[in-house]
């Protein structure tokens, strides 16, 4: 089973990043399967003899843990069962259910990957250090490929005044620069120790030292300055963990003339003005992040003892930001979005979770004895996984949550052979093991269940799109069928209905969604806008609602002024108008709607001033292809 699981490393670390851009849906679920294939090939294993390929390395290994590292694992454990029992809870009274279980799963399936990795991590590590040096000259050519092209970028990815100077953001394979720089991080001490001790051969040697500087040049060009400092911290983490000698030998000669040049590239090149920008309040990037922190700081001591679920926080966020233009599907910041998500308890055991790795972390780098390089390659990545998402959400994109996975599983490598040794007897037991496979064969089932029902979705979002609405209905339908609290698949019922002219059914599919999440300011929209274009009067108590739940949407505000001022409301109109406007971040030239903002403001004022009709001036009004 090692090769195949040395397989299914170079799937998660090379081809998975790149499928889960095209398809996102059938990359989950293809890692959640292959987890549970693993998995059941492991218990069988273990069921019929002592344990799966961990007889040995327990012989092997036995002693090397000390009394306070099997403590330091326990108390993981301990840990770990709570934050997910916790998680768990936050689903069930999740403001989205359907949402947040689908989460649930791929959470399971990154602890599973978290085991197994452990499971089959050797002594011998070259085979693994090819995979990543594999992966890393893929994906950093597809990255420094973006920067040479000059790709297109958002505007609210650069600050205005560094554009002259930054003409891109490379993004690799990812849709974000901030993700492939975080990507890309995780694999430089495994690359250091590529060049150190792969072999003998001084032309390996040369070639890891060759990707690491390909690696290297791929981060700069993302411009990411969460990434930059957690690459240096996870370095500098891994050389306090190895406690590498003085002595000058071909090895660090290598090293030292590729971090000279490295500094030289930096520094030649645009890379610095993005870095030393952190320390600019001005900066766009860097205001309108303190502006989505102070929002969520604000909004903590309201948190229920469950938190919102699991994936809510792009729902629950607006509610209380205090700042338009963007919509963070994420906080930037796990420990804050966990707390939002899940609780203080769960906030808790998670931050328990994090400080038992780091107490590992620190058992390592103020011990006398020097660690072996695999171990120091997962203490610097973990430092620098925590860092990233201090100021980042690399943890909530499944392919690099895949990697954290794998890669800090080899701080506990040992641990789990002799855990598993210890407790033997117990897991053998007949109940035991009847309740371990229960347990995997409901885990596939839910898997493919969300599976299906997403695609069915998908489907039906096509199909409408082609005008085969009663295809479309038909898809939802079994969709429902599966999924019956999926507040989405009557949402897209509701458009289907509209399309069929069937309002009475579009109502109440809309209605059904809104039961089901209440929360969801583009359900409550569509009610409006449905509304809106049937006459019913009651369109403006419901866009009240849409700005309650989005206060400080500025194209809502816009719509709603809109509506407004067809109908001779200028006054109203205005007000909505003058309240989006100050919830501005400013920066008009990246942030379009204010202008639009600013426009029917000007306009509106000019009426006033005219004497015009307002009640049959037009009005630009949007409809459902605009969600």
């Amino acid at each position: 089973m090692g090769t195949a699981w040395l397989i299914s490393i170079f799937y998660f670390l090379v081809v998975l990043p790149i499928m889960y851009l095209s398809d996102e849906l059938f990359s989950v679920f293809s890692v959640e399967i292959i987890s549970v294939i693993f998995l059941s090939g492991i218990l069988i294993s273990f069921f019929r003899r002592a344990s799966p390929e961990t007889t040995d390395s327990t012989e092997k290994h036995e002693g090397a843990s000390s009394t306070a590292d099997r403590l330091t694992f326990r108390l993981l454990l301990v840990f770990l069962c709570i934050w997910i029992g916790t998680c768990f809870i936050s689903c069930y009274f999740s403001i989205d259910p359907s949402s947040s279980f689908y989460s649930f799963l791929k959470l399971l399936t990154l602890i599973l990957i978290f085991f197994e990795s452990m499971l089959f991590f050797k002594d011998s590590t070259n085979s693994f250090l090819v995979v990543v040096c594999t992966a890393c000259v893929i994906h950093s050519l597809f990255g420094i490929s973006d920067y040479f092209q000059e790709i297109p970028i958002p505007a609210t990815w650069i600050d205005p005044n560094l554009r002259d100077v930054i003409k891109t953001r490379s993004t690799g394979v990812f849709s974000d620069p901030n993700i492939f720089g975080a990507f890309l991080s995780m694999f430089f001490p495994f690359l250091l120790m590529g060049t150190v001790v792969s072999t003998e051969k001084k032309s390996v040697k040369t070639l890891f030292a060759g990707t690491l500087f390909i690696s290297a040049y791929a981060l700069f060009t993302t411009f990411s300055r969460g990434a930059y400092i957690a690459s240096f911290c996870g370095l500098m983490v891994f050389l306090a963990v190895k406690k590498p000698s003085l002595e000058i030998s071909f090895n660090k000669k290598i090293l030292i003339a590729l971090f000279l040049l490295l500094t030289v590239v930096f520094f030649a090149g645009p890379f610095k003005y993005r870095m030393f920008s952190i320390f600019r309040p001005s900066d766009m990037t860097f205001s309108q992040r303190t502006l989505i922190n102070k929002a969520i700081i604000k909004a903590l001591p309201d948190v229920p003892l469950t938190g919102y679920g699991l994936h809510t926080f792009s729902l629950i966020y607006p509610k209380f930001r205090v700042v338009g233009g963007d919509y963070p599907l994420y906080a930037h910041n796990e420990f804050m979005q966990m707390y939002i998500e899940c609780g203080p308890v769960a906030f808790a055991a998670f931050g328990l979770i994090c400080l038992t790795i780091l107490l590992r972390i620190f058992q390592m780098i103020f011990s006398k004895k020097r660690e072996e390089f695999f171990e120091a390659c997962s203490a610097g990545v973990f430092s620098a996984v925590i860092l990233n998402n201090i100021s980042g959400f690399s943890s909530r994109i499944f392919p690099t949550a895949v990697v954290i996975a794998i890669v800090s599983a080899g701080l506990f490598r040992k641990d789990i052979s002799l855990f598993i040794s210890e407790t033997k007897n117990q897991l053998k037991k007949t109940a035991n093991m009847y309740l371990i496979f229960s347990g995997i064969i409901v885990f596939s089932v839910f898997c493919g269940k969300f599976y299906y029902t997403n695609i069915l979705l998908n489907s039906a979002q096509r199909l409408l799109g082609e005008g085969k609405t009663i295809e479309a209905i038909k898809a939802l339908e079994t969709a429902e069928f599966l999924s019956p609290a999926n507040s989405q698949i009557y949402f897209q019922r509701h458009f289907c209905h509209i399309s069929a002219k069937e309002p009475e059914k579009a109502e109440t599919s809309i209605d059904k969604a809104i039961s089901l999440n209440p929360n969801e300011a583009l359900f409550w929209l569509a009610k409006a806008r449905f509304y809106l274009s049937s006459g019913n009067n009651k369109w403006e108590s419901i866009f009240h609602k849409v700005i309650e739940l989005d206060p400080a949407a500025e194209a809502f505000r816009l719509e709603y002024a809109l509506a407004l001022s067809s109908r001779g409301k200028t006054l109203e109109a205005i007000a909505q108008l003058d309240e989006a406007l100050k919830s501005s971040p400013g920066f008009h030239d990246v942030y379009l709607k204010y202008k639009e903002v600013e426009s029917a403001r000007e306009e509106l004022l000019l009426k006033i001033s005219t004497g015009a009709n307002f009640a049959t001036s037009p009005v630009k009004l949007y409809s459902e292809n605009d969600f």
